[in-house]
């Protein structure tokens, strides 16, 4: 998941979504949005390999996305194709992978925690 969401964080239709929500700015969000994510969530949860299954770190991604549509329609509304276009980068991204790529980042981070564990009895 690290390569999927290293293609799209930096790009210009992602900056909106990069962290939470300002509550100066949109103070009526968490009383309309009750389970709000943004990226920088999303990317800390596949750093600690809390996504067991890419459909469960699309459903974030799709959580975020509808987040987007109920909050932004009236609001901003140029914001609901920025949310839509990082949906469409992702599954498209995905699509094009022949491996699992959540099973190779687990795979990644048990042989880190295995390095950790020799290093620190070294």
């Amino acid at each position: 998941m690290r390569f999927v969401l290293s293609k799209i964080l930096n790009r210009d239709f992602a900056a909106p979504f990069r962290g939470e929500v300002s509550r100066v700015e949109c103070p009526d969000y968490y009383e309309i949005i009750t389970k709000p994510i943004h990226l920088d969530k999303i990317v800390e949860k596949v750093q600690n390999a809390k996504y067991e299954h890419k459909n469960a770190f699309l459903s974030d991604i799709d959580l975020l996305v509808s987040n987007c549509e109920i909050y932004c329609e009236s609001r901003y509304p140029h914001l609901i194709e920025s949310a839509k276009t990082i949906r469409r980068t992702i599954e498209r991204i995905l699509k094009n992978k022949d491996v699992d790529i959540i099973t190779r980042d687990r795979k990644e981070l048990d042989l880190l925690n295995q390095q950790d564990v020799q290093n620190f009895f070294k």
